[in-house]
């Protein structure tokens, strides 16, 4: 759990003065991170713990510099962690405890990885290899033969699926949904329904309730930061589908 840390920061790609800006801000939240246990790991804009032992100790002091950081509230950062996605393979998890999913949920799932091949997220498994999300995944997964990512996460930790992506507005014109910002931004996801890149969201924001195009879907570990989002109120696509 926490293995990784992904920061992203919002500017104009546009504005070339704010692009070269950006380059001395970077050098600044690799000097941030390093204060606080982690280090860039020269792969985009992720950063892995300085001693791998401390990871969960360090995790939340990092997560608080670059929310509290003055000079960085302009380019509102935000943090996801991240895990190792190679756990353990398909035949170590156990089972013995998991039901037979909804097949409403299970044939959204299949149909996803039909049209997309690629699973629409991958499995959880705790210290013990048991399941604690992905269910549908790993059936797919062993039908198919399909590559799955299986991320461990200790029992004791709570965890929750994140999904993330833009704010958007149904366009009469074009008979879609566009992007309202350039921002990114991330809602926790309890509902029944399956939820597949692309779903048109309602959920809440600051501002009241708005809707949302899902990008990607990933996992949170940690009550600390599962508290740090709002959840999703209605998945729209998922819902229209079932009717």
């Amino acid at each position: 759990m926490n293995d990784l840390l992904m920061i992203y920061m919002d500017y104009n790609m546009d504005d070339m003065e704010e692009r070269l800006r950006i380059e001395e801000e970077i050098k600044y939240l690799d000097k941030l991170v390093e204060k606080q246990g982690w280090k860039y790991s020269g792969v985009a804009n992720t950063y892995i713990p300085i001693v791998n032992q401390t990871r969960e100790e360090t995790v939340d002091k990092v997560l608080e510099a670059i929310v509290a950081d003055e000079r960085l509230k302009k380019y509102s950062p935000k943090v996801l962690t991240g895990m190792m996605t190679n756990a353990c393979a398909l035949q170590e998890i156990d089972l013995q405890h998991m039901t037979k999913p909804s097949e409403i949920k299970y044939n959204r799932y299949e149909k996803y990885y039909l049209q997309n091949k690629k699973l629409a997220h991958g499995i959880i498994v705790d210290d013990d290899k048991k399941i604690r999300d992905g269910y549908i995944s790993y059936l797919l997964a062993e039908k198919y033969g399909c590559n799955v990512d299986v991320i461990e996460v200790p029992k004791e930790s709570a965890i929750a699926k994140l999904v993330i992506g833009h704010h958007v507005k149904y366009d009469t014109e074009q008979s879609a949904y566009v992007k309202k910002t350039s921002r990114r931004y991330a809602w926790i996801y309890t509902l029944r329904e399956a939820v597949v890149q692309g779903d048109i969201l309602l959920v809440q924001t600051s501002k009241g309730n708005d809707y949302m195009q899902v990008e990607k879907i990933t996992n949170v570990a940690g009550r600390k930061a599962i508290n740090k989002y709002k959840k999703v109120k209605r998945n729209i696509t998922a819902i229209n589908e079932i009717n």
